[in-house]
């Protein structure tokens, strides 16, 4: 698996920012790369996360975890999910319950995100989108 670059998951921030508002930036940028660095934890050479709806919830919850940014954690943490999810080949079909998964992803429980997420995607069709 092809991990997210901080300058991808910037790039989410700086146009949901610029689309919804709040204040531009990161407030912690090894928050940032921590998060990134989780879905490709290992322990004894095997992956801890291993399939990718745990992958990309714990990039979720550890976005949101850490805060890296100013404003806007939430839908960028949201996002970068869903853009993981695409390396995979998945989408993301249904938004129903974002609420309720958004709350347990700030309470750290992945568990639930990737239930969620695993519950709402499917194979997309076509190639994967490329930023």
């Amino acid at each position: 698996m092809k991990p997210l670059m901080v300058e991808e998951v910037l790039y989410l921030h700086y146009r949901i920012t610029k689309e919804i508002g709040g204040r531009q930036g990161v407030r912690a940028l090894s928050l940032l790369q921590r998060a990134l660095e989780r879905p490709c934890a290992t322990v004894g050479g095997r992956e801890l996360y291993p399939a990718p709806f745990e992958k990309a919830a714990v990039l979720l919850t550890g976005i949101l975890a850490g805060k890296p940014f100013y404003d806007n954690n939430a839908p960028t943490a949201f996002a970068a999910a869903l853009l993981l999810l695409d390396r995979f080949g998945l989408r993301v079909q249904s938004a129903m319950g974002l609420v309720e998964m958004i709350a347990a992803a700030g309470k750290g429980d992945w568990r639930t995100v990737a239930a969620w997420l695993r519950g709402r995607s499917r194979p997309k069709e076509g190639p994967a989108a490329v930023l």
